[in-house]
């Protein structure tokens, strides 16, 4: 154990030292807001979908559609995607998904189509050019012309018709990861990957993502990261079995070599190279400008695209910027009960002042804010679906995240 301490310890070393992130937010950039929910990447071409508009940079330049600018269907951006036509594919948070040929907007939603429900954070294409939309309320199949929608009232397999992740491999075969229903895969019938019935570490999968041998990684919320070999055989990383840092995972993508990058929701940007080689990127041996990150995508060049709660993007490269990190106060501070059903008390020291108080669910919902806690403050719940929701809180210097678990 100490020799591989060591080498970890080494690894954070050489980290420290050649770990920047070149930022890019509303201060000095054309992004149009700070927290951003999806990364797509086409050429040099990054598209960037947040809270408040779709922001393209191609390396030089900015460009940001609105829906006051043009006719994309909602600000809210969930998901990108494209097409071998050369559509850009958009998912939103309250109108549907946009499809974008360069120069006029199509919109599907509840108003003018089959889809099931407006919110739509998951896109993939097929090996035969059908589309895939994932809702919140079921998976659609369109060819163009006719949707089909596959939810838990209809495919007895499914038992979550919340759909997080879609992505087809090779064989064309489906993998979809949802919130609480478990993995489900598509070929010639369907497969249901649960706790109840495999070794995946979690239910509930936020991202995924398919190597070249044909595995499938899973980031998850609550049970670290997953790699399924597609027969039988399920591995599972987390804080207890291994030296990665954080349970809550948020996001992941894969390099040209296969090492994973995963976006966690309270330590940073987390590295893994197989066997025992872990490594982290966070406020302590690198600029990263916070923890909670929310999108991740690597472009064909291998520069790391990482997208935050509430600053923007950053590449990971050489280059530095003048940026100061925050530091964390997730250990001075605590939550409890936890897991809550009906409230929490939030503890803190009393010197500390907290200005604000968030809590957010999987999808980034504001939930509860408040303003001015105080220690030992009890915070009463609403009624809320049961499953994982995260506290930020910030104070007048240092923002901090917490994991709540409501039952």
């Amino acid at each position: 154990m100490s020799k591989i301490f060591f080498l970890s310890f080494c690894v954070f070393i050489f980290e420290s030292v050649h770990a920047q992130f070149v930022i890019y937010d509303e201060s000095n950039s054309g992004i149009s807001y700070n927290g951003v929910h999806c990364i797509g990447i086409r050429g040099n071409e990054k598209w960037i979908g947040t809270d408040y508009g779709l922001s393209v940079y191609n390396d030089t330049n900015w460009t940001t559609y609105y829906t006051s600018n043009s006719g994309i269907p909602d600000n809210n951006i969930r998901a990108i995607g494209f097409d071998s036509l050369g559509n850009v594919w958009v998912g939103t948070f309250t109108n549907g998904i946009g499809k974008f040929d360069g120069s006029n907007w199509d919109t599907l939603n509840m108003a003018n189509s089959a889809l099931p429900d407006n919110h739509v954070r998951a896109f993939a294409v097929d090996q035969l050019g059908n589309y895939w939309f994932g809702t919140l309320g079921g998976l659609v199949f369109y060819d163009g012309d006719t949707m089909i929608v596959y939810d838990e009232f209809n495919t007895p397999v499914m038992q979550s018709s919340n759909i997080s992740d879609i992505k087809i491999d090779v064989n064309n075969t489906k993998w979809i990861a949802t919130i609480n229903g478990g993995l489900y895969r598509i070929d010639t019938g369907w497969t249901r990957y649960k706790i109840n019935n495999s070794q995946i570490p979690d239910n509930t999968q936020l991202s995924l993502d398919i190597d070249a041998d044909g595995k499938i990684w899973i980031a998850c919320p609550a049970g670290g990261l997953g790699v399924f070999d597609g027969i039988d055989n399920w591995q599972s990383f987390n804080t207890l079995n291994s030296d990665i840092t954080s349970n809550s995972l948020n996001c992941l993508d894969l390099n040209s070599d296969d090492h994973v990058y995963c976006g966690s929701i309270d330590e940073g940007l987390i590295y893994y190279e197989g066997g025992l080689n872990w490594s982290q990127y966070d406020s302590l041996n690198s600029n990263i400008p916070e923890h909670w990150i929310t999108a991740l995508k690597v472009d064909e060049n291998d520069n790391v695209w990482v997208g935050f709660f509430n600053s923007g993007i950053a590449k990971l490269g050489d280059s530095t910027v003048g940026y100061i990190p925050y530091l964390p106060l997730n250990d001075e501070i605590s939550v409890y009960p936890n897991p809550a059903k009906d409230f929490f008390y939030i503890s803190f020291d009393a010197g500390t002042a907290l200005n604000q108080l968030n809590l957010y669910d999987l999808s980034g919902r504001l939930i509860i804010e408040l303003q001015n806690v105080f220690p030992s403050q009890k915070i009463m719940l609403p009624v809320l679906p049961a499953g994982v929701y995260f506290i930020k809180a910030v104070s007048e210097k240092n923002m901090f995240f917490k994991k709540v678990v409501i039952q």
